[in-house]
């Protein structure tokens, strides 16, 4: 009967011991993110295979946030961010979530003269 007990001791240890090794075994989920600029535009791609939250962060050169948000997402997303309203610059661009972060610089140049500025006015 004692046999039989530290059997069922040992098994049961053995057991437990494989679903702990398996729960620290398993492969990390990937997330993936892309930048892509164009004049003071930047577009961003994030791709993950699970549900995640990222934030997105625009700050100055001095490291203050001129625009955040965060994004609750079940697989990925693309944004574009049209950085020419803001005083000429640097700016960095920051997605952050669970396990990464990635950030881009982009440069803010300031529109020369009356043309550009009706350049960038819509017509209605």
């Amino acid at each position: 009967m004692k046999k039989l007990f530290l059997i069922f001791c040992l098994s049961g240890l053995m057991g437990f011991s494989l679903v702990a090794f398996g729960a620290t075994d398993l492969p990390a989920e990937n997330s993936t993110i892309t930048f892509l600029k164009s004049g003071s535009v930047v577009q961003v791609l994030y791709a993950t295979e699970e549900q995640n939250t990222a934030r997105i962060a625009i700050t100055n050169s001095k490291g203050h946030d001129v625009y955040s948000e965060v994004v609750r997402t079940p697989n990925g997303f693309n944004r574009s961010y049209n950085l020419s309203g803001l005083p000429a610059g640097e700016y960095q661009v920051t997605v952050t979530d669970d396990k990464t972060s990635c950030s881009e610089k982009i440069s803010v140049e300031k529109q020369n003269g009356f043309l550009s500025g009706l350049m960038t006015k819509r017509i209605r």
